[in-house]
């Protein structure tokens, strides 16, 4: 099972970094600057990993509060990287 996980992972960040540059391609052909691609880009991958982590803690059955707060006021933000790295490799 662990294996099928890396596997799409992997699978999936690939593929996301394919279609990156059709995306591009066709920004530019609207007449898109690379400033405003590259902040487009910025701002949807932003709003994608705030969607997986609302996703994650509301189906974790965890505090949403109480980690979200040390997140943004960037508390013990390293031991939470450390303990979340734990808990999807399961050291």
């Amino acid at each position: 099972m662990e294996k099928l996980k890396g596997a799409l992972a992997v699978f999936l960040g690939a593929s996301s970094f394919g279609i990156l540059s059709t995306f591009v391609k066709k920004a530019y052909g609207q007449g898109l600057t690379l400033g405003e691609v590259t902040g487009i880009q910025v701002l949807f991958g932003m709003l994608m990993l705030w969607l997986i982590f609302i996703v994650i803690k509301l189906f974790s059955g965890k505090s949403f509060q109480s980690s979200t707060k040390k997140i943004i006021l960037g508390q013990n933000i390293d031991q939470w990287y450390i303990n979340r790295a734990r808990e999807c490799l399961i050291l």
